[in-house]
């Protein structure tokens, strides 16, 4: 029999569930088997492959029944004790390791690693597999480190021990590379990290191994020279290829690593170094080409170079260099989840192009290098403003070594490119340790002469450095811990004996223009004394002229507005007290504002047709004065800058119920745009208009149609659409007089009735509802009356054909109750036996869905809540006593959260309205029952939790102390469930703790308070001290 379930491992290992058990099984046959080595031998491969605490304990009861069995040998059990020592849990702790008897282990281990005695191979593998398990998996530090420097150990231990070389070979093999490859292929860091240390040792300790011996080729004294050697030598080959390497092969070499650099890969650092060793590689003549070919046509190919190089390859590295700018550029509103993230070492990486591609159009004409080297400083200059200290002096960095490959020619142009770009906050000081920075790395390679193209600027920046408010702020320790660049680097000064010598030069060469000036100087006049005196303070100065070209106002542009306000003003006069209509001197004052206001109707203001249409007592527009008004809503309509007047203008017209043959086209378009409309605004206000228009225009036909075309668009694709569809019908069913409603109110009710059953969206159920109950309210009794019936029957339709007009029936039956309220208690009656065959169906879960099922539970909900204190009677109807008894299923529906929620909430609704002659001590004692089925259920949902707590506190007032004291018991044993079964879960031990303080709180007899607190202490206290440890239960 274990020689079976063994072989059944080796194939595929079961679920969980079933493995638990076998192996429970194994473990008590391991201490009688006859053979144990043959078991020893199958067991390696079960402690990488098993996963979890619940399984591998079996399997470590497998080693300790190995262990007793009494033909193992004595030095493989003291090993197998080892084993189980490695796989020991703390019984005082919830899910924590037995550090010490672990690290006990690992120590004895080290003790054989490090001596010359053989032990069992089948065991050796064992601890092979246990290693890998523990540093794959677990989260200890100092546990995984143990364990992966355990197994480094062991390979050390095998290469050097004296076993056959074909066994070394079977566990080199089967087990230490087999285990290996799946580190290196976890997607856990630490994880790949410890087995490609593993893999070193391998490498180290089997070179003659097929596959290992490839690989120490690789393989270096030094550890941080193995790959990054590997990598700058692999470099200067490409670097040297390409420097040999004809144009088309270059551009293709060059084209490829571009193409992988816009992919977005994750490598992206080496790819830009790649690309910068092509880039330094390019040798080819291109600089004094000329625009033409030569007669015998010897430039060709240096032409076509240089022209890829214009159109193709700088453009294309000009993108390298700008990265995510210009994605980071647009509003961060309209970015994608792709561009709204920034990250610095886009930044970093990135800037060592800029001068790759400087060095580049160093060869390159003059003209090409005008055109890019301008965008290459300017990217330089604003990766220096970045708030990131990193990508400052990595662009810093680049700066400097782009003049120094360029030379002080384009020094001037860099310095005055900084000054334009950093001009405000922390920028300035960044600009000017930079110009300090680049003066410092060119002085040894300037010459007279180089700085004068931008001596102006430099001498500013001194200024602005040592005299403005710049010099302040490096005293302020905020910015300077901030802004690196900010604090003082102060120039040291004259020695004293420097001072001295410098003042008697200066005053040696002055010494003349200080002498006083000999006679016939003219004494000066009064008038030369007032010229110079000083003027007064109080007086302004002149207004400084605006700089540049004065733009001329388009009055034209913006007449309306001053009309409009002279109109108002006019108005306003007209219509204040100070106005007397009977006097005729105030009637005169009016007559030179005639021709000016018959004027001002002369314009084509779209608020002036308004307001003449609102305000007109009598119609004076003719058919085609109203045809061009409305071509120009159906035109302006579509216009997002001209919608607000377009609305307003045909909202206008079908108020004063202007008639016209194509208004009804408008309306058409207006339909279709409430619905087909992605902006709420446009939809909203075509509803607006259309609730003006259907039933009250002389132009609209049968509100009937219009009603049914809105309820077919609730199967619109979009969102959106079926909610303004919804809108509308709610709208219409509000303002459509009765009468209109009652002849096809069994229509509209039965389709909107399927479009609720079909709808998915939550929020689009809710307003299609409010849709109906609007209806139904609207309508008369006997319309309504007509609806009930047809529900009725529906509900009696059997088949899982017809589930859709059950449900229907129900979400309609709702919407009654919901009007009527308690007169829906003889209706409720009349469907009470229908509902109650529907639970009691042995087909009930086979012939409707879940949503069906909770759909009904929610319904009849909502009924009883409707009717009141009504309900109360229907609670001693037969069968409604027969429906609810029915409600076990339900509640103990394995398959379905949501079917277990509806019928709890059910139940609540009943409890609502507690009868006791209803919730008899049976029916309670049936309903605590199945509340702590729930709350025992492993996948226990929090809304479900709640609400069975909700009824269990509800009728625990109401229980005797017999009831009471097996409800707590209940509650403490789905605590000690939980911790036995579920202990990295505590959803069961909340809800219950909740529970039990509210009993202590509000129940008044005594004993019920000593039941729960003699029931619920002991948990509280072993929570407390987290001791809820599996195990203990």
């Amino acid at each position: 029999m274990a020689t079976t379930i063994m072989g059944h491992f080796e194939k595929k290992l079961p679920k969980e569930a079933t493995l638990k058990k076998l192996l429970d099984v194994l473990g008590s046959l391991m201490k009688n088997v006859t053979g144990p080595e043959e078991f020893l031998r199958r067991m390696p491969p079960l402690f990488s492959k098993v996963e979890g605490r619940a399984c591998r304990e079996p399997l470590v009861r497998m080693i300790e029944g190995l262990a007793e069995n009494p033909e193992t040998a004595e030095d493989v059990r003291k090993l197998l004790k080892i084993v189980s020592d490695l796989e020991s849990w703390d019984r005082s702790r919830v899910d924590e390791p037995d550090q010490d008897r672990r690290h006990a282990a690992y120590a004895s281990l080290n003790e054989i690693w490090n001596s010359d005695k053989l032990i069992d191979l089948d065991v050796l593998r064992i601890f092979i597999h246990a290693h890998f398990y523990t540093y794959s998996t677990i989260h200890d530090i100092s546990l995984r480190t143990s364990s992966a420097a355990n197994l480094r150990l062991l390979i050390e231990y095998l290469s050097k021990s004296g076993y056959k070389e074909n066994e070394k070979a079977v566990v080199l093999n089967s087990d230490l590379i087999h285990i290996v490859s799946l580190g290196l292929r976890s997607s856990v860091d630490v994880v790949r990290e410890e087995s490609i240390r593993c893999l070193t040792s391998l490498v180290d300790r089997f070179t003659e191994h097929n596959h290992l011996k490839q690989l120490a080729q690789l393989r270096n004294a030094d550890e941080d020279v193995d790959f990054f050697t590997l990598s700058d030598e692999c470099l200067r080959l490409l670097n040297y290829t390409m420097g040999i390497a004809t144009w088309s092969k270059y551009v293709s070499c060059l084209d490829y690593w571009l193409k992988h650099l816009s992919k977005q890969e994750e490598n992206q650092k080496a790819i830009i170094r790649i690309i910068v060793a092509v880039i330094d590689a390019f040798h080819y003549e291109v600089g004094d080409v000329a625009e033409t070919l030569d007669e015998n046509g010897s430039n060709e190919a240096r032409i076509n170079t240089r022209d890829k190089l214009n159109k193709d390859i700088l453009p294309r590295l000009s993108k390298c260099i700008n990265g995510k700018s210009a994605e980071l550029g647009v509003h961060r509103k309209a970015r994608t989840a792709t561009t709204k993230h920034y990250s610095e070492d886009d930044d970093i990486q990135r800037a060592p192009v800029a001068l790759a591609t400087v060095k580049l159009l160093q060869k390159v004409p003059d003209s090409i290098r005008s055109q890019y080297l301008h965008g290459v400083i300017l990217k330089l200059c604003s990766l220096m403003i970045s708030r990131s200290m990193n990508v400052r002096d990595t662009a810093r960095k680049v700066t400097i070594q782009v003049c120094e490959c360029l030379g002080p020619r384009y020094l001037p142009v860099i310095i005055k490119e900084m000054k334009l770009i950093m001009n405000k906050g922390f920028q300035v000081h960044v600009m000017i340790y930079t110009v300090h920075t680049l003066l410092g790395a060119m002085r040894d390679v300037l010459k007279s002469g180089d700085m004068d193209p931008c001596l102006e600027d430099i001498l500013d920046i001194i200024v602005q450095e040592q005299f403005t408010a710049v010099s302040e702020e490096k005293e302020v320790g905020e910015i300077k811990a901030e802004v690196s660049e900010a604090k003082k680097n102060p120039t040291p000064g004259f020695a004293p004996a420097s001072q001295l010598i410098l003042i008697h030069q200066m005053l040696v060469t002055n010494t003349e223009k200080m002498k006083t000036v000999t006679g016939g100087q003219k004494e000066p006049t009064d008038s030369e004394f007032l010229e110079e005196e000083h003027k007064s303070c109080l007086l302004l100065p002149p207004e400084p002229k605006r700089i540049g070209v004065l733009v001329k106002p388009v009055l034209k542009s913006r007449s309306h507005i001053f009309l409009e306000f002279a109109l108002q003003l006019l108005g306003a006069l007209i219509t204040g007290k100070h106005f007397d209509r009977n006097d005729p001197e105030h009637i005169k004052r009016l007559d030179p504002f005639v021709p000016l206001i018959i004027r001002s109707l002369e314009f084509k203001y779209e608020k002036s047709f308004t307001q003449l249409i609102i305000m007109g007592d009598t119609p004076f527009l003719t058919d085609k004065h109203v045809s061009l008004l409305l071509s120009y809503v159906e035109i302006d309509v579509l216009d997002p800058n001209r919608q607000a007047t377009a609305f307003a203008l045909i909202k206008a017209l079908v108020r004063k119920k202007v008639e016209h043959s194509q208004i009804a086209e408008v309306m058409k378009k207006l339909q279709e745009l409430s619905i087909t409309s992605s902006f709420p605004h446009i939809r909203t206000q075509c509803r607006e208009v259309l609730c003006e228009f259907i039933g009250n225009h002389p132009c609209s036909d049968d509100p009937q149609k219009h009603i049914e075309w809105f309820i077919a668009q609730l199967a619109y694709e979009l969102e959106d659409g079926r909610l303004s569809a919804a809108d509308m019908l709610n709208s219409l069913f509000s303002r459509l007089q009765p009468a209109i409603l009652n002849s096809s109110c069994f229509f509209n009710v039965s389709k909107m009735g399927t479009m609720l059953f079909n709808e998915e969206s939550v929020k689009c159920k809710r307003f299609i509802a409010a849709a109906l109950n609007k209806l139904l309210a609207s309508v008369s009794d006997s319309a309504r009356a007509d609806v009930f019936s047809a529900c009725s029957d529906w509900l009696e339709l059997q088949g899982e054909e017809q589930e859709g007009a059950r449900s229907i029936a129900v979400d309609l039956l709702a919407q009654i109750s919901k009007i009527e309220k308690n007169a829906f208690a003889p209706h409720f009656r009349m469907v009470l036996p229908a509902l109650r065959a529907i639970f009691a169906s042995e087909s009930l879960f086979s012939n409707n869905s879940e949503r069906t099922i909770s759909g009904i539970c929610y319904g009849i909900a909502t009924m009883l809540q409707s009717m009141g204190e009504e309900a109360r009677e229907v609670f001693a109807l037969e069968d409604f006593c027969a429906l609810f008894d029915s409600l076990e299923p339900l509640m103990k529906c394995e398959g379905s959260s949501a079917i277990r929620l509806s019928a709890a909430s059910l139940i609540g609704q009943c409890l609502s309205h507690y009868d006791l002659a209803f919730f008899t001590p049976e029916r309670a004692s049936e309903l605590m029952g199945w509340c702590c089925w729930q709350l025992r259920d492993k996948q226990l949902a929090e809304d479900v939790a709640l609400q069975a707590s909700k009824i269990l506190m509800v009728i625990s007032h109401h229980l005797t102390h017999e009831q009471f004291t097996t409800l707590v018991e209940k509650l403490a044993h789905i605590c000690h469930f939980e911790i036995s079964h579920q202990p990295n879960l505590s959803l069961k031990r909340s809800t219950c703790f909740k529970m039990a303080a509210a009993l202590v709180v509000h129940q008044e007899d005594s004993f019920k308070v000593n039941t729960t607190i003699e029931h619920f202490l002991p948990l509280l206290v072993r929570e407390m001290n987290r001791k809820s440890a599996k195990g203990k239960a």
